[in-house]
């Protein structure tokens, strides 16, 4: 055969394997046939059908190819089917660190076990605030998983003149007129026509639809999945578990992914604006649906509340931020709120009138504490309208003991031995002078007789009782009598001090109370009378409790902000660690504001303060600050988010939020602003500017 035609014959032989063999045209009857010798060379023969030629050269060509293990082929399809009912792995690994292990059908991270389920299709029945309402049925049913929407849109581009729109509309429309069309047909080809007729009215998006279920352990997340996906069959709502594409998948939704390898694979669902806004859960599934109002949070454009009636724990937040970046406006938006809710609420005011504004709007009771004001507490005077009989003797030692506390504190004396001295002698001195007047602890009609006490006459007592004998018994200073005269004496260069009583009426019946201590009133800290302060301080512990013991009696709640200050007596910070760790049970919420945790650090009193904080508003703090909060408090997980706070102009007056008083994980970024009322203007107690100091009475 000459060699030209033997190519021509090889080519011929080509071609035929190169179609399969069922589009081979060959009759079955044929009898030209090929073999193939060792060299691969090709003999056309007539011995076999050309069917079994064509086979043989196939089986020559693949003779090299590996055959599939049919052992792997099974192991990967097990896998697969076992992957759809059960998790690789049953929880987070100790030590995952920052990094994300992506498994079949989950990625975990140090926080969160996850996985991804897209929305295909979003059914007749689908909700408004879906997300809502899928975090709350998890709630109902006791799983503390929490959800995640991702939406990636791109704008569906209408084109009226697309011929395949044209035919689809028809199909719809015969659907809908036909009578053999099921109603769920009728129901979609209704839903598709009426998306048609919003297309021609404005735009459209083709949404690429996740939701992201994230718990703690494999248990609460295959029990969220659960019941995910049987509220979506519910709603009507298609949807695909992300199996075997998780990476890919994560990849894309993520907000600093790119475009998905196969993004046509990906099914969008039509939606618009309003749908989008519609789907996602309102701002009360992000916190509290009602209670009081603390700011914006900035992690989702909605305004922030805490339901401090809901607490059964301790409800003590700290606030931690140097001056002027919002702490009092933050307090004032609380407060502000819990006088709209009823509850009562009370300003222990240090540095002066910031909340003067505040009570004045409100129609409150300003305490005036500072060095200038002239009313106190009489607590020589016994009042029998004030108690019972069954309880009269325990009344009337409390009032003396009060009186003992204010003359030990002006006496100016610090030694302890001399401490004990004076309060034998202010013993005697009281059983002495109530004697004396007919006073009788236990029979209420004889305290009339103590109706003329007064500091002043006191004094003038307690001197005539002061013999020499007397004077001799004891071991106290003799500067003692002549510190006392110049503030309990009516010729002492501060006897203004006791001029007149507290209104005691009006402040324990008033819904807002300001304990104005006006220590920025002073031209010096240094220029701060110790001794005097801790009087007033006296004052403001006697008239607090009482306002807190009869807000509870009342039935209300008490709302406390509390100001830190390093510049006055450890008086202050023990009753603060007594606000924190007593009054909850009167029905207190209580704030402290603070500057630095470093003042609580370095004073073991205030040690209780930070053991007894379940609620911590983080400011902008130098970096020092920043890592004392983390060290204290125990957040380095959250280093990253408690740098926020300061970072940019947009966080400017903002504090990042943790909640250990409610089992939340979210942890919000409040931006403190003025709330405004229905008409669109700031509410009239809502004048944060300190006003200038009045030379009225408190309390008008």
């Amino acid at each position: 055969m000459a060699v030209r035609d033997k190519v021509k014959e090889e080519k011929q032989v080509e071609m035929k394997l190169a179609e399969t063999p069922e589009n081979l045209e060959i009759q079955e009857d044929s009898h030209s046939a090929v073999e193939v010798d060792e060299n691969g060379n090709f003999e056309v023969k007539d011995t076999r059908s050309t069917r079994d030629a064509v086979k043989q050269a196939a089986k020559y060509v693949n003779k090299d190819k590996p055959k599939p293990e049919r052992f792997l082929w099974v192991k990967m399809w097990i896998s697969y089917f076992l992957s759809m009912t059960m998790k690789d792995r049953g929880k987070i690994p100790d030590n995952i660190g920052g990094r994300l292990l992506i498994t079949n059908n989950a990625y975990i991270t140090k926080n969160y076990m996850s996985t991804i389920v897209q929305i295909i299709e979003l059914g007749t029945n689908t909700p408004v605030t879906m997300m809502g309402v899928l975090n709350e049925q998890l709630r109902e049913k006791g799983n503390k998983a929490v959800l995640d929407l991702t939406c990636k849109n791109e704008i569906y581009k209408f084109d009226p003149k697309n011929s395949g729109i044209s035919s689809r509309k028809r199909m719809w429309e015969n659907t809908l007129n036909s009578d053999i069309a099921t109603r769920n047909m009728k129901e979609r080809s209704a839903r598709c026509l009426y998306t048609l007729e919003v297309a021609h009215q404005r735009v459209l998006k083709n949404t690429r639809m996740f939701i992201t279920i994230r718990a703690k352990d494999i248990n609460t997340l295959n029990g969220a999945e659960k019941i995910i996906y049987e509220n979506l069959s519910n709603m009507d709502c298609t949807y695909l578990p992300s199996y075997s594409t998780v990476k890919d998948t994560l990849e894309y939704i993520s907000i600093i992914g790119g475009r998905h390898n196969d993004v046509k694979s990906i099914s969008p669902v039509m939606t618009s604006n309003v749908i989008l806004s519609q789907l996602v859960a309102n701002t009360g599934s992000y916190n509290d649906r009602k209670g009081y109002y603390v700011g914006m949070n900035l992690v989702n454009g909605s305004h922030y509340y805490i339901d401090f009636a809901s607490i059964t724990g301790a409800r003590n937040i700290y606030v931690v931020a140097p001056s002027g970046v919002g702490k009092t406006v933050l307090a004032l938006n609380i407060a502000q709120s819990a006088y709209e809710h009823d509850s009562a609420c009370c300003f222990m005011d240090i540095k002066g009138n910031e909340y003067s504004n505040f009570i004045h709007a409100t129609n409150g009771y300003i305490v005036s504490l500072r060095a200038t004001s002239t009313e106190y507490i009489n607590s020589w005077v016994m009042h029998a309208e004030d108690t019972t009989p069954e309880l009269a003797e325990a009344y009337f030692k409390s009032r003396i003991s009060f009186s003992k506390q204010q003359i030990i504190i002006l006496s100016g004396i610090r030694d302890r031995e001399q401490l004990l001295e004076l309060e034998e002698l202010l013993d005697e001195f009281h059983d002495s002078l109530y004697v004396s007047l007919g006073a009788i602890p236990s029979n209420m009609n004889s305290w009339v007789y103590t109706k003329n006490l007064n500091p002043y006459e006191v004094y003038r007592r307690l001197e005539s009782y002061l013999t020499p004998q007397k004077r001799a018994q004891y071991n106290l200073p003799k500067s003692m009598m002549g510190t006392l005269r110049m503030y309990m004496s009516e010729s002492g260069t501060k006897s203004y001090i006791f001029k007149q009583e507290f209104e005691y009426g009006k402040i324990l019946a008033s819904d807002t109370l300001s304990f104005d201590f006006g220590i920025l009133a002073n031209t010096s800290i240094s220029d701060i009378d110790e001794d005097l302060f801790r009087l007033k301080f006296l004052y403001m512990s006697q008239l607090n409790g009482e306002f807190t013991t009869r807000k509870y009696a009342e039935g209300r709640r008490t709302l406390k902000i509390l100001e830190e200050s390093q510049v006055v007596s450890p008086e202050i910070t023990k009753m603060y660690v007594q606000e924190y760790t007593l009054r909850r049970s009167q029905n207190q919420d209580t704030i402290l504001l603070g500057n630095s945790v470093q003042a609580l650090t370095d004073n073991v009193i205030a040690k209780p303060l930070i053991e007894n904080t379940r609620g911590l508003f983080i400011g902008e703090l130098t970096l020092d600050a920043r890592n004392e909060v983390i060290e204290q408090f125990g957040l380095q997980h959250l280093q990253d988010l408690i740098m926020i706070p300061g970072s940019h102009p947009r966080y400017k007056n903002c504090f990042l939020f943790i909640n250990k008083m409610q089992s939340k994980e979210l942890y919000p970024i409040i931006q403190v602003q003025i709330e405004k009322g229905e008409d669109g203007k700031p509410r009239k107690y809502k004048v944060n500017t300190p006003v200038a100091e009045v030379s009225t009475m408190a309390g008008n």
